[in-house]
């Protein structure tokens, strides 16, 4: 019994820390993303891949801590993509969540797919 309660517990815990991407919209469902531990928001294989590119190099767009903030906590920020991309117009934002949580796995990944338009010669 003991044994048992103990699992349950951990899952609990682990249940409670996970990473949902918004805007732009995470890859898969929308769906739970007001619950603990949404199987979409519940992602730790690393990295995001991007559709339709050969890949490249991943640039960190902005860091903030996890300041152990209660569950379902929301963080809203805005971010500059650089000026000069490489590859076609397809490309993911990636969002890497560490949680202050030693029950927890170590990491969470959030994949989103954007498309960004070259700028016609000669604008700024």
């Amino acid at each position: 019994m003991l044994g048992s309660l103990t699992i349950l517990c951990v899952l609990v815990a682990v249940s409670n820390a996970h990473v949902c991407l918004i805007s732009p919209p995470q890859r898969g469902s929308m769906l739970g993303l007001n619950t603990a531990g949404a199987d979409d928001c519940f992602l730790t294989t690393a990295p995001c891949v991007s559709l339709g590119s050969e890949g490249g190099e991943l640039h960190e767009l902005v860091r903030v801590p996890d300041g152990g903030e209660k569950a379902l906590h929301l963080y809203s920020m805005n971010v500059t993509l650089p000026r000069e991309v490489q590859g076609g117009p397809l490309h993911f934002i990636q969002v890497v969540y560490h949680p202050n949580n030693p029950a927890a796995p170590a990491n969470f990944y959030q994949c989103g797919d954007i498309m960004i338009a070259r700028r016609p010669p000669g604008q700024i």
